[in-house]
């Protein structure tokens, strides 16, 4: 399947929630369907400044996108373009917003609601624990993306044999997006950072996205006039001991 995300749906589905008495933004950018295999999910985030949210895991595979603001996630600095990678039954944080707020989505395979707060240990399962940070990207100005002549591509986390990887480019006007994904991977997420890219009769802007299933053919993508960057998460399988 090929999902989309969209910013009209994000703007239409916002709405505050709280946490031990700290209050967040939710938008749903992506929604995933109830389908146990495969039901993509994108959602921002808004944290507001110096909140912290406390150490957890899940219990699906998840990047986050980090797109404004600064803080940290334990002791490793974040900023704007800041891709974090964290595995299934794996804990990480606390999330600590600096003066600004700490913006950021939350990009899963399979739907997923809540979180398990740190220790948890009636729910952490043993297995292999898997997480980690890169980037940032660099978000370039729009005059400075539509002037760009050369495709570049960043390989910010080398594809594993088992289908994580990371990848960043910036796509100069017209020019086609030459990405293969890996065959082992559970599917890619494709997020536009900058600029615009085309697909078949849409246009995706900044911060819009799309889900290519492994068991879909990789769609031709090309970056409007104003140029494109973009992000690509390849995101492995759910380890068999967590299934």
């Amino acid at each position: 399947m090929i999902a989309i995300g969209t910013r009209e749906q994000g703007a239409r589905t916002r709405r505050r929630l709280e946490h031990n008495q700290d209050f967040f933004y939710k938008s749903e950018w992506m929604a995933g369907s109830e389908d146990p295999d495969v039901s993509p999910t994108i959602f921002l985030i808004e944290q507001e400044p110096n909140v912290t949210l406390g150490a957890h895991f899940h219990k699906e595979n998840q990047f986050q996108l980090f797109v404004h603001g600064t803080g940290r996630i334990g002791n490793h600095p974040i900023s704007p373009g800041t891709i974090h990678y964290a595995g299934a039954h794996t804990g990480y944080g606390p999330l600590v917003a600096g003066s600004e707020g700490l913006h950021y989505f939350t990009i899963r395979p399979k739907l997923e609601t809540g979180a398990y707060f740190l220790p948890a240990k009636e729910h952490m399962r043993p297995g292999p624990k898997r997480g980690g940070n890169a980037g940032p990207v660099e978000m370039l100005p729009a005059e400075t993306l539509a002037r760009t002549c050369t495709t570049t591509r960043d390989d910010l986390l080398a594809m594993t044999p088992d289908g994580l990887g990371v990848t960043a480019f910036t796509v100069a006007p017209d020019d086609i997006v030459a990405y293969q994904p890996s065959p082992a991977a559970e599917g890619v997420f494709i997020v536009v950072l900058n600029g615009e890219l085309a697909f078949e009769d849409k246009v995706l802007g900044r911060w819009e996205s799309m889900f290519v299933q492994r068991t879909d053919s990789f769609p031709s993508l090309r970056a409007a006039q104003s140029g494109a960057q973009i992000v690509c998460l390849s995101v492995p399988p759910k380890d068999p001991r967590y299934l």
